[in-house]
């Protein structure tokens, strides 16, 4: 047996949400892309992808072997590396909670 409370409770983010976009206008299922740009984790996905993406094209010397080439584990670490520092700071300066 389910608890029609507790299932309310589970859904209200959703009911929520709605709610607010038929308030402000807009389509009660609308997407809402504030609440994705608030996620830490989005920003590291697109630093990460972006990194190696440019790293894969440019290939400096550094990233290939003597055959020429990619030395994949060191462009996913460097990759991951400058993603996850990037994220942090795009954290610490514009989507940290801030104190008053």
């Amino acid at each position: 047996m389910s608890d029609p409370y507790l299932d309310g409770l589970k859904h209200y983010g959703d009911l929520e949400s709605q709610v607010n976009n038929v308030v402000s206008g807009k389509n009660p299922n609308s997407i809402d892309f504030s609440k994705f740009l608030k996620n830490p984790l989005v920003y590291l996905g697109g630093i990460f992808l972006i990194l190696v993406i440019i790293l894969y094209s440019w290939s400096p010397e550094f990233l290939q072997d003597d055959k020429h080439y990619t030395k994949w584990g060191l462009l996913l670490g460097i990759s991951s590396g400058v993603a996850l520092i990037g994220t942090g700071l795009i954290w610490w300066f514009m989507l940290r909670p801030k104190s008053e």
